[in-house]
């Protein structure tokens, strides 16, 4: 078994609208209400991706065995709030079959080096606070918490922390 990771194509915009959208399902129970979750719409995150993988966003997926299992994609920074954070981790999801196989670890160093080429020296990414798997995922790279802020999806309340990394921290 062999885990590799190549930028994302358009055609893998299927891939990663069911990965989001499964990810979602999976690990928000109990952080987003069920309604939100059970209205998830597949077409609507292929969609979304098709948009994205067009556009300027840097992505990348997560193949094992050949097959589609992870993503993640970053770019600008898009908070006017954390201007020493030049660059952003937008998403990183995984299917569970591959979890815990480093594959997560592969992802952010594919992107951080992508940032380093660009001139990009710092990111940010913001999770859930309750989302304490993702947390432990982020201090053990050597995110530094810098912030909670909240986000509203439809009419819950959700916090969010928010954790910066200079690449001289990347672990």
């Amino acid at each position: 078994m062999q885990v590799t990771v190549r930028k994302a194509r358009i055609n893998d915009a299927v891939s990663i609208g069911k990965i989001q959208v499964s990810s979602w399902q999976s690990t928000y129970q109990g952080i987003v209400s069920e309604e939100v979750l059970n209205n998830m719409s597949l077409n609507h995150s292929i969609e979304r991706w098709v948009n994205i993988l067009e556009g300027d966003a840097l992505t990348y997926v997560l193949e094992k065995d050949n097959e589609v299992v992870g993503y993640i994609s970053g770019g600008l920074q898009r908070k006017d709030s954390y201007p020493t954070y030049e660059g952003e981790l937008y998403s990183i999801y995984l299917m569970k079959s591959a979890q815990g196989l480093g594959g997560g670890r592969l992802l952010v160093d594919t992107l951080v080096k992508k940032f380093k080429t660009i001139g990009i020296r710092s990111m940010m990414v913001i999770v859930f606070s309750d989302n304490d798997r993702a947390i432990r995922f982020y201090k053990n790279l050597g995110g530094e918490f810098i912030g909670i802020e909240t986000i509203k999806i439809e009419n819950q309340i959700l916090e969010e922390q928010l954790y910066g990394f200079k690449f001289t921290n990347i672990q």
